[in-house]
C-alpha cells in the first residue's frame, strides 16, 4: 500500500515532492550517495530523473511549472534571460518543469511562446515517471532558490557541472523564510559555484554586504521593464475628477506587507482633504475597507489587465520588505504616475524621480501617501520617464553577452 505524501505547508512547496507518482517505480539516476540528502528539503532530489547521456548540448531552464496566472515578473525575467543565453550560444532552449501534477496549464505554453516570440520553444516535464536526458555540457538556468538548491545537490553528486549552471538571483530569498533550514539552504545556493547574474543593483549591494559575495558590475542587470508597454501606458493615461490610487496587495506574500499597507491607507484617509478612490489588485482575497473611500478589488490580473490598470491610476502604493525594488513601483513611476514604497536598508532613496520612499511605519507611510495624493494632478497627461541609465544595472542583454563567453570557455569537452 502506498502512503500519502506528507503535507507541506505553503503553495510554493507543494510544487516539489521528490516522488511525484508512487506508481512510476523506483527509477532514479542519482548515485547511491543521494540518500544522504533525502528529507533535507522537498526539492533536494529534483534531479533524480535526469540522466546524463550522449545528447546534443542544449540550454535548460528549471521552473516548478508554467501557468498563465504565474507569469509574473520573476518567471518572465528568467524566461527572457534563458532565451537570450540560448540565442547567443546558438543552442536550443528547453523549459523543464518539476511540478507535482500538471507541468503546465492549458494554453500556458502557447502564452509563453507568444510573449517570447519563440514558437520553437520546447517544454519538458520531469516527474510522474517522465525522465529527461541531458548532455554533460548542457547549460542549466535556475532562478528560485529551491531549483538552485536542487542543482547544488546534483552538482555535489556529479550529475551537473557547476560551471554550466547560471543562477538568476532576483531577490534575497533567505529572507522569505523565518530562521530555519530553508533559510540556511537558500543562503548556501549563493556559494555553490554557479554563475550568478543579479536582478538590480540594490540586490547586488545586499548580497555583497550580507553574503560577502564578489559580484562584478557586469553581472548585474536592471529590472527587465517593458518600456514599450509603459510608454503606451503613459500616453493612454488621462485625468479624472478625483485622484485614483492603486494598492498592490498580496496578503499571501508576507514581504509585500499587506497589513501595513492597509493600515497606512486607513490612516491616510484621515489626512486627505480631496476626493480619491482606491483600487486593490494582486490577489482575489485582497479586498479591504477604508472608511469613506470607494474601494474596488481587481483581484489577480492578466498581463494585459495589469497595464490597462496602470493607465487608469494617478498614485500607487506598493510595498516590499526585501532588497529588490519590485516591479510595480518602477512600472508606476516609469509610466508617469507617482509611486509610494517602503525603504529597505537605504537602498531605495534614489530609485526614480517618481518614487517616494518612506520608513516601513504605518503613520509615516500614511503621511507620505497623503502628501502625494494631495499633490497629484488629475487633469494632466502623464510623461514617460525611463530609469536613469545604468542606475540599477546594465541591460540584461549586455550582462548575458558577457556571461556566454565564460560558459563556452568552461564547457566540458
Amino acid at each position: 500500500m502506498t502512503s500519502t505524501p506528507r503535507r507541506i505547508a505553503g503553495r510554493a512547496y507543494r510544487h516539489f515532492r521528490p516522488r511525484r507518482d508512487p506508481n512510476a517505480g523506483p527509477v532514479t539516476y542519482l548515485p547511491i550517495e543521494s540518500e544522504g540528502y533525502r528529507g533535507l528539503d522537498s526539492a533536494s532530489l529534483l534531479f533524480d530523473r535526469i540522466r546524463v547521456g550522449r545528447r546534443t548540448r542544449s540550454v535548460n531552464l528549471a521552473l516548478p511549472s508554467v501557468a498563465t496566472d504565474q507569469l509574473s515578473a520573476g518567471p518572465m525575467t528568467a524566461l527572457r534571460g534563458a532565451k537570450l543565453i540560448a540565442e547567443q550560444l546558438a543552442l536550443p532552449l528547453r523549459v523543464a518543469t518539476f511540478s507535482r501534477w500538471n507541468a503546465t496549464q492549458p494554453g500556458a505554453e502557447s502564452a509563453v511562446k507568444d510573449r517570447l516570440n519563440m514558437p520553437e520553444l520546447e517544454f519538458v516535464h520531469v516527474g510522474q515517471g517522465a525522465t529527461l536526458e541531458t548532455s554533460p555540457s548542457d547549460v542549466w538556468i535556475v532562478t528560485w532558490w529551491q531549483t538552485a538548491h536542487a542543482a547544488d545537490i546534483a552538482c555535489r553528486l556529479g550529475v551537473l557541472n557547476p560551471t554550466q549552471v547560471v543562477y538568476f538571483v532576483q531577490d534575497y530569498e533567505p529572507g522569505f523564510h523565518a530562521w530555519s533550514t530553508a533559510a540556511a539552504l537558500a543562503q548556501t545556493t549563493y556559494h555553490a559555484g554557479f554563475h550568478l547574474v543579479v536582478n538590480s543593483e540594490p540586490v547586488a549591494v545586499y548580497l555583497r554586504s550580507v553574503e560577502g559575495l564578489r559580484i562584478s558590475d557586469d553581472r548585474v542587470f536592471a529590472p527587465d521593464l517593458d518600456y514599450s508597454r509603459l510608454e503606451a501606458v503613459a500616453r493612454a493615461r488621462t485625468g479624472g475628477s478625483q485622484v485614483r490610487v492603486f494598492f498592490y496587495s498580496r496578503p499571501s506574500i508576507p514581504r509585500n506587507l499587506f497589513a501595513l499597507g492597509t493600515a497606512a491607507l486607513r490612516r491616510s484617509a484621515l489626512l486627505i482633504g480631496r476626493p480619491w478612490s482606491l483600487t486593490t489588485a494582486g490577489e482575489i482575497n485582497a479586498s479591504i475597507e477604508v472608511p469613506g473611500i470607494d474601494v474596488r478589488n481587481a483581484g489577480r490580473m492578466s498581463h494585459e489587465g495589469y497595464y490597462e490598470l496602470l493607465s487608469q491610476i494617478d498614485v500607487g502604493l506598493s510595498l516590499q520588505m526585501s532588497p529588490h525594488p519590485s516591479h510595480p513601483p518602477l512600472d508606476i513611476a516609469v509610466s508617469g504616475a507617482r509611486a509610494v514604497t517602503n525603504e529597505f536598508g537605504g537602498l531605495r532613496a534614489e530609485l526614480h524621480p517618481n518614487v517616494v520612499v518612506s520608513p516601513a511605519d504605518p503613520d509615516r507611510l500614511a503621511e507620505r501617501l497623503a502628501e502625494v495624493i494631495e499633490a497629484a494632478p488629475v487633469h494632466a497627461a502623464s510623461r514617460f520617464v525611463p530609469l536613469p541609465e545604468g542606475s540599477l544595472g546594465y541591460p540584461m542583454s549586455v550582462v548575458l553577452a558577457n556571461l556566454v563567453s565564460s560558459l563556452n570557455d568552461e564547457a566540458p569537452l
